[in-house]
């Protein structure tokens, strides 16, 4: 019994190469999506930009009220050199004694 030989010379891809290749595709985009959405944390880069910010003014406030004995504006913190430039995500309203970290709107929680 002869079987039939198969061509030299194939014409185009088969139908299961076709199939694999489209599952590997769907995968990969599968993955980059993920990566790129994740699992509900888009704005985790935002939030770690507020918290930045509310650490550096605590830090530059701390340092004022050592110094000083009070707590000090944005512009006074920044010509005694304790906050090198003004702050993107919040506003820092000093009152008496105390100071409050005001943040902006794209700030969830501070």
């Amino acid at each position: 019994m002869d079987l039939p030989s198969r061509r030299a010379s194939s014409d185009g891809f088969s139908v299961v190469e076709t199939l694999v290749t489209l599952v590997i595709l769907g995968l990969l985009a599968a993955v980059v999506l993920f990566a790129i959405w994740g699992n509900g944390n888009g704005n985790r880069g935002q939030a770690t930009a507020c918290a930045a910010d509310a650490s550096i003014i605590t830090t530059a406030e701390k340092a004022a009220q050592a110094a000083t004995g009070s707590y000090l504006s944005v512009p006074g913190l920044q010509s005694a050199g304790l906050l090198p430039s003004a702050p993107r995500h919040h506003a820092v309203q000093v009152t008496g004694s105390t100071y409050t970290l005001v943040p902006d709107r794209t700030c969830t929680a501070s």
